[in-house]
């Protein structure tokens, strides 16, 4: 009987000690070791600062907008993702989630390596939507490639993108207002 009741005891402090290392200050259960056991194939946590190398690329995340945006820094490369697809130094990054508020603020990432993949169809040269530095896109339909341009003081900026309508990556226009002035397919 005696052996009996220690064994419970044992068994009740261990549920304890998991049920309380399991628990933020909010009293709130930790989902952190949940998420991270349930992402998907290509899918990477990351945590605020806390660098990540994927496919010889350093990945960091540098911050997490209230609205739920996910900062990267991407070798030298800023960028930022809301709910479309980017391509970056050979990367497709889909943020999946991206929590602000957390104790430590993280993000989920879908990344797919592209720039290795032959049925990829499309690529460009400024590596992404950069509005100071003149790119071209090629894809399936612009073989030969599309140019950034100017129109008066409006940029037209080419880069991959994924599009819902056909459901694949190509090359995607932003029109954007330069605030000085726009000159020879870039922002001055």
């Amino acid at each position: 009987m005696k052996l009996k009741k220690e064994a419970i005891l044992a068994v009740l402090s261990v549920l304890f000690l998991v049920i309380f290392l399991n628990l933020d200050m909010s009293g709130r259960a930790s989902s952190v070791g949940l998420i991270y056991n349930n992402l998907e194939e290509n899918e990477y946590l990351f945590y605020l600062n806390e660098p990540q190398w994927i496919n010889e690329k350093l990945i960091e995340l540098i911050n997490v907008s209230d609205e739920g945006d996910a900062i990267l820094k991407i070798r030298d490369q800023t960028r930022s993702i809301s709910d479309s697809i980017i391509i970056s130094n050979g990367l497709q990054i889909e943020k999946i989630s991206a929590v602000a508020d957390a104790k430590r603020p993280f993000a989920i990432l879908k990344i797919i390596v592209v720039e290795q993949d032959r049925n990829f169809k499309c690529r460009e040269s400024d590596n992404g939507e950069d509005i100071y530095l003149k790119g071209r896109c090629f894809d399936d339909y612009y073989e030969m490639g599309v140019d950034d341009y100017c129109s008066e003081n409006y940029l037209r900026e080419f880069f991959c993108d994924y599009d819902d309508y056909v459901n694949e990556v190509h090359c995607m226009r932003a029109i954007v207002k330069c605030s000085y002035k726009c000159e020879n397919g870039e922002c001055k």
